[in-house]
């Protein structure tokens, strides 16, 4: 068992192929569904954003499930397989760990340290536990990547400058009109990304501001956040001619500006430039619209080059964020390093449930006239002594399964307390122990017990500390 990623992003993939690989929330629920089904892929976790899709997954074959996501993403981007190849990164053990957390840190971002990637990050890791596709291990993992990010963003000044691609969109509006600031602005959209862009340009420009948004309830929200005026969606092509700057940030999964609207409204503005950044993703204005004269049509991949000049301030407090991710990565691993003392802990606390019911077994034989209260009385008593004298032992073998060379192997501690375990040596992050079917075998072997575990991942918590283990329902 292992975990790897595989995805795409800014880096080796074009916006034409990351806008077809993008999942809304329904399709992602339905491809979680779809990957659930894999007999290969143990847990999963979709990750998908304008800059990125990538699949986290929990696997007993890299191959079969490195195959299987290529062959989906191939299909929804209309590439043939060996084309797809060419866009997709595959990191697996240690590396896959270390990826998710700089994704969440922001620091494989196309603006580094920008904080909106965590937020995603969290939306996906709930989405996923919803969906029930997530169990202990990519639980674990997730936990410590959103732990880690947040560290980054508050102990580090790397999210202190305003750069995302939406301040980029304005600074780059700013370079194109000079030091006028008499300039009008239409944003299309009322999310997270268009926010962003509206209170940018309240703050650059003091020209008028609209907003418009398909709901227009939203759109008011945003417009008296940042003072600006509201407008209904069906009014976008009248506002369209007065407008110097237009932001588009909308989730639409098809165009929402087109060549004809924009020939429309040029005619009116007589020769008047007109500056169009579109930061959606699938992209939200007709490319061809970059044909029309006097309008400058720009998208994401258009932004790195205002992007790049913030780079040198943050990769400085980027050295700082490798730091603690490094931190978090370890304390990762020393978890994954322990679950090789779960087969042994498990059997150990098996077999002295086993000696306590045997004994009160024979107790019951031997003293017959005993009553249920009775009876309760003393199995509670017995299996209270059993607990405390394993308690310390129990403590020993976590804190060895935590050491890369312990004074006692998992063998040997299996030998000492005459128990049989199915072990399986964990030498590198990539071999993860317990397999699944291993958990299955443990909960059953736990039957009889005053506190056995309800599932297979509570017994993995219980034996690694965890902590408790979110109730999931299916999608």
């Amino acid at each position: 068992m292992q975990i790897i990623v595989i995805g795409a992003n800014h880096t080796t993939a074009s916006v034409d192929v990351r806008e077809k690989l993008s999942y809304r929330e329904d399709e992602a629920r339905e491809a979680l569904r779809k990957f659930k089904d894999s007999r290969s892929m143990f847990e999963t976790i979709l990750v998908s954003t304008c800059n990125r899709t990538e699949v986290y997954t929990l696997t007993t074959s890299r191959k079969a499930a490195v195959d299987y996501i290529c062959h989906v993403f191939a299909s929804r981007a209309g590439l043939s397989v060996s084309e797809m190849q060419t866009h997709l990164y595959v990191y697996e053990g240690q590396a896959a760990a270390r990826h998710a957390m700089k994704v969440a840190a922001g620091l494989d971002s196309i603006v580094v340290g920008e904080t909106q990637i965590l937020g995603q990050m969290k939306q996906a890791f709930a989405l996923a536990q919803e969906c029930g596709t997530v169990g202990s291990m990519l639980q674990k993992l997730f936990q410590q990547v959103v732990e880690v990010g947040k560290r980054v963003h508050t102990e580090t000044s790397i999210s202190k400058t305003p750069v995302s691609v939406a301040y980029a969109a304005v600074q780059l509006a700013k370079k194109i009109y000079g030091s006028s600031k008499a300039r009008s602005a239409l944003v299309l959209g009322a999310g997270s990304m268009a926010k962003l862009a509206a209170e940018h340009l309240a703050s650059q420009f003091e020209g008028p501001l609209w907003i418009a948004n398909r709901t227009f309830g939203r759109a008011v929200e945003l417009a008296e956040a940042v003072g600006g005026k509201a407008i209904p969606w069906e009014d976008v092509e009248t506002i369209l001619s007065k407008v110097d700057i237009v932001l588009t940030a909308t989730g639409a999964k098809d165009p929402v500006l087109s060549l004809a609207q924009v020939q429309r409204a040029q005619k009116q503005r007589r020769g008047q430039p007109q500056f169009i950044v579109d930061i959606g993703l699938p992209r939200n204005v007709e490319t061809s619209v970059s044909q029309v004269k006097d309008v400058f049509l720009f998208d994401v991949d258009d932004l790195r080059g205002v992007i790049q000049a913030n780079f040198e301030e943050r990769a400085r407090e980027a050295v700082v964020a490798s730091e603690l991710i490094e931190q978090s990565l370890t304390s990762f691993e020393n978890w994954v390093t322990s679950l090789r003392m779960v087969p042994v802990i498990s059997a150990v606390r098996a077999k002295g449930a086993n000696i306590q019911r045997d004994v009160m077994h024979s107790l019951e034989n031997k003293l017959p006239d005993l009553n249920d209260r009775e009876k309760k009385l003393i199995a509670k008593h017995m299996m209270s002594i059993v607990n405390q004298l394993l308690k310390d032992p129990i403590e020993q073998m976590k804190e060895m399964g935590t050491m890369k060379k312990p004074s006692i192997s998992p063998e040997g501690m299996a030998s000492l307390f005459g128990v049989e375990a199915e072990l399986s040596a964990v030498d590198t992050f990539s071999d993860v122990l317990p397999t699944h079917s291993m958990l299955e075998d443990f909960l059953s072997m736990w039957r009889g017990g005053e506190s056995a575990p309800s599932t297979p991942a509570e017994e993995l918590v219980a034996v690694a500390g965890m902590g408790s283990v979110r109730t999931r329902r299916e999608c």
